[in-house]
This record gives C-alpha cells, structure tokens and sequence, in this order.
C-alpha cells in the first residue's frame, strides 16, 4: 500500500512552513554565526546548482574525495551517473532518485498486543531493525528488537513469529518462545555470513554474547531422520557439498509443496565476555566484522568524565567471535577527535563495520543540534580518515550556529542532530545516518551529506519526502534503518504518540525503495569488491561445516523438537 502525495492545500500550507521556518533560521542564524566569527578562516564555493557554501579548509589528501566542490560533483557524477543533489525543501536536500514507500508488513493483531504499551516496538531511541538476504538479493528475514524479543518476519512465506517471550523476560536459551530474553541492550548486530543476530546480555555480573541462529529441516539419506542445520546450506544448494552428521546425503524437506518452516535459536557464548563497546556516549553498538569471524569491543572500564569524553578505541581490540581470544588490538595511530561534554557532539552518534572491513564512527549531538563529524578507522594500519567535519576549529562547540541540514561533507552550514546507529548499503556503499528529533534517515555518500526521509514531528510538521504527504509521518526516532543489497531502507514503525496525537494503531514495517537505480550498477555492487560472492559462499560453507562437526552440542536445544 503506497502513500499518495498531499492535496493541493496541504501542499500550499506545507510550503508556506517551510518558507517560515527559511526565513526565521536565517534571521537567527545568520547574525549569529556573523557575530561569532563562524565564518572567517573558511572558503566560500557555488554548487552547480547556485547555492552556496561555506567550505572548511583541509589539507589536499586528507579526504577522501576531491576538495575542490566543482571537481568533487563532476567525480560523483561519473561514478554514480547522476548528481549529487536533489530536491531542496527548507533546509533540506534530498538524495536524487525516485525513491517511494510503503507498507511492507503489519503486525498480526493478537502479536501487536503483546508488543505494545511498556513493550518497546519502533519510535524508540531504541528501535533496530534488521534484513539478511543470504543470496545477496532476495530478503529472506526481517528482525525488529522488542522489548524481551525479536519480532522476525518471513516476507516469502508470509510468516510472523516471536524468537523469545514478549511477555516473560530471563536468560534462557531455547527455540523460538522457549526463549528468555531480558531487557535488551540495543545493541545488535547482523553477521551478514552466517545470519546470526548477535546481542549483549548481562548475566548475573558478566556481560556476555548471545545470539539468534536461522535453522532449516533436511532429511539424511542414512538414516532417513529430520535433522536442522544453518539456514545457509539453501544458497546456491550448498547442502550438495556436505556430510549430513550421520554421513549421508541432505535434501531439503518440503512439506505440501512448500520449503518445510524454519526453527530460530537463542544460544549464549559464555567464552566472550564483553566489556565496553567503543564509540558514542549514546549510539554504541557490537561491531561484527564482515567475514563474520571477529567482533570489536574494549577491554576496561572507561568512568566518569574520561568514559564521557573518549571513544574507548585504544583500548578497542578484535575479538574472535567463537572463543572470545584477542586477535589482535586495533592500534589507531592517527589521533581520534573527543567527544565534548553536555548534549554535544559525540554523546549521540553510531558506529558501524563496514563491508570494506573499516569501523565507521559518527559523532553528533542531541536534541539541539549543532556540528558534526564522521571518520573511519582501517584496522589493519590503524589510519583514521576523515570524512565529514563541520566542527568549528578555534572555538568552543555551541548549539545551533548552522541551519542546513544537508550539503557539502566538509561545510560548516551542516547541522547534525540525535543519530543513534548507522549502517552501510551493500549496494552503493553509502553511510546511513538513521536519528530521532530532527534528523530522519540521511546519507553520507563519497563528501556530501543529503536526506533520504525527513521527519514529521513536534515544531517541523513537514513531509518526510516531497509528495508523500502525511501517510509516512514515523520517521521521527527511527534509529536504526536496515539496508537491503539493493539498496531498499527498512524501518520498524509502531503505535505511538506524537504531538499528543495517535499516528498508527498497530505496529508495522515500513519499506523505501528506489524504483530509478542507474542501470550500469550492480545489484550488491559495493559489499561484492570486498567480498565476492563466491567468497562469502566458501565462508558460509566453512560455518556450516563447522556446524555439523559439532552437531552434537549444537542439537541439545532441538532434542525436543518434533517434526
């Protein structure tokens, strides 16, 4: 169900707000960053489009992507084969492209009222929201953290289920509602390898790693019986390449025509104990390298001031994922910006692992706004690069000295409010900046910054994207959008207030896609440079096979389980 774009007189309303609003931030702002001297010490450039910039200078080499405006639009234009900029509403820019929206799931009735009320779902400082599509197409699972769950949908078989108690919250580990989950940390992450949605729980005094596991029925050729092995083994047939654990044959098990359902385990891995997770004060999150063998986390406590102000990366090393052994420490050898005291930039921001193996770090501020920056760390060299900075150098962070939303990476008219997590496209490789308050879903892509959905909300009563009207209004505080290979953004929306109004009764998922995505590009076009699919194949075989030389342990959840 697509929305259809506002009437014509919520259309003349919405644009006289946003020439108000134009106006008014002007009015404050202009004198405000004249009188500050915000300006001096910086460079001034047109776009292509007339509008202009006031530039940050830097070093030539220090980013990657050209410093003058003029050659960087020309470099994304041959790359991508289209410009950077998109329609401008108010003090956004839009990402070009015909991008629409609609609602992909609505959650069964009886499931919703489970989840709503004291159990979080959507609008939430802490929503998460993750796809996998093993094959490197099709979506195959859709995740959203509740409360003491993981709601999961099954978008080909059109089917919803519980992976934990919504209800009774604990620490066991069991198949689909057998499980107990307590208050979870928000902090997840997708190995996008081996389907595991991995999560931190703490467990009397420990803070341990658990995680969901994807299991399918086959039958062995030996003897006959139904075993329930990684979800994995369907790509590409790969169940043809091993032993089942009693030494036959697998074949998958099909039941009235149709793919025989899926079972979903939570199991802990008490060898990993988890300490800080580096980063924001607020936004932090398990970093799953891509192979899906190593994690990031830091060793030690950070308190007081010095938990505040720091990232936590050196004292950040890379874990093996199974056996909680240190690989080896990340050694950043280029200094890493602090963050600032109060609601400033750094204690809300995100983290992400990249495809191309670099930690991505942004760091923002709250509710107010103000400046921003985002670097990547290579772990293998330790080299911090720099990919997007409206700090101010030679003066104390204040809130609200800019009123753009969106432009050039490197401007300091960019104003950043709450982000909480980000994520990467697997197609494009584009940063998705997912934020609450004022910021909506925004894209960090080769140096300039621009918005894919706005928001609808409080004192920026605006549609989240120019013709959707006021159908997509839950933008505000969807935290943590999830992006498919293709490109399509996924966001956990929910019933909830906003303004004291109900927007929705019952939660549902909602998905944005592109229906104009340049032809020359592939489909998973970036995450396939760093990992091919016959790469990421053989790693997925090589779990698998681990899998099954452990089945043993692996089957004591299952014993019970009767086909």
């Amino acid at each position: 169900m697509s929305a259809t774009g506002a009437g014509i007189s919520d259309r003349v309303k919405y644009i006289m707000r946003a020439a108000v609003f134009s106006v008014i931030m002007g009015l404050i702002f202009v004198p405000l960053m004249i009188l500050s001297g915000y300006t001096d010490d910086n460079r001034r450039e047109k776009d292509s489009a007339g509008r202009e910039w006031v530039l940050k200078e830097w070093k030539d080499g220090t980013r990657p992507y050209p410093r003058d405006l003029g050659k960087r639009e020309q470099s994304y234009r041959d790359r991508w084969g289209e410009n950077w900029f998109g329609p401008r509403i108010s003090q956004r820019i839009y990402t070009p492209g015909n991008w629409n929206w609609e609602t992909y799931h609505s959650v069964p009735k009886d499931m919703a009222v489970l989840i709503k009320g004291r159990h979080i779902w959507g609008n939430s400082t802490n929503v998460m929201t993750f796809v996998w599509a093993p094959g490197g197409r099709e979506v195959t699972d859709v995740y959203v953290i509740a409360d003491r769950t993981f709601y999961h949908y099954d978008p080909l078989a059109k089917r919803s289920r519980f992976i934990g108690d919504p209800v009774k919250g604990g620490d066991v580990d069991g198949m689909m509602e057998e499980a107990r989950l307590n208050s979870l940390q928000r902090d997840a992450a997708l190995d996008h390898v081996t389907g595991r949605l991995y999560f931190s729980q703490r467990i009397e005094k420990k803070i341990v790693l658990r995680f969901v596991e994807k299991l399918l029925p086959y039958k062995c050729s030996v003897k006959d019986n139904i075993l329930y092995l990684p979800a994995v083994l369907e790509i590409n047939k790969l169940y043809k390449k091993v032993r089942s654990p009693d030494g036959g044959n697998l074949e998958p098990l099909f039941e009235n025509g149709k793919r025989s359902e899926a079972v979903f385990v939570v199991r802990t891995n008490n060898l990993v104990s988890i300490g800080r997770l580096p980063g924001t004060n607020r936004g932090s999150r398990l970093l799953v390298r891509p192979d899906g063998k190593g994690i990031y986390y830091a060793t030690g406590k950070g308190t007081g001031e010095g938990w505040w102000l720091g990232t936590m990366y050196d004292k950040t090393g890379l874990f093996d994922i199974e056996t909680g052994k240190m690989i080896r420490k990340l050694d950043v050898t280029d200094a890493i910006p602090e963050n600032l005291k109060g609601d400033s930039p750094g204690t809300h921001g995100g983290n992400n692992a990249g495809f191309d193996g670099k930690v991505y770090t942004a760091q923002h501020g709250g509710a107010g706004g103000g400046p921003g920056r985002m670097f990547s760390i290579t772990p293998e060299n330790g080299r911090v690069t720099m990919l997007y900075d409206s700090m101010p150098e030679d003066r104390p962070w204040k809130k609200m000295l800019s009123s753009f939303f969106d432009g050039p990476a490197d401007s300091t008219s960019l104003w950043f409010t709450s982000t909480l997590w980000q994520t990467q496209c697997p197609r494009t490789g584009a940063i998705m900046n997912g934020g609450w308050d004022n910021s909506g879903i925004r894209r960090y892509h080769d140096g300039f910054v621009t918005t894919v959905a706005g928001h609808y909300y409080g004192g920026f009563h605006a549609e989240p994207r120019p013709g959707w009207g006021k159908g997509f209004r839950n933008v505000h505080k969807s935290s943590n959008p999830a992006a498919a290979p293709n490109g399509d953004l996924f966001v956990a929306d929910v019933n909830s207030k906003a303004g004291g109004k109900t927007l929705f009764t019952e939660p549902r998922i909602v998905r944005m896609y592109r229906t104009d995505w340049p032809e020359e590009q592939p489909v998973n076009g970036y995450a396939e440079q760093f990992m091919p699919k016959e790469k990421r194949e053989l790693l997925m075989l090589d779990y698998a096979m681990r899998y099954i030389e452990n089945f043993e342990q692996n089957n004591k959840l299952l014993k019970s389980r009767k086909y």
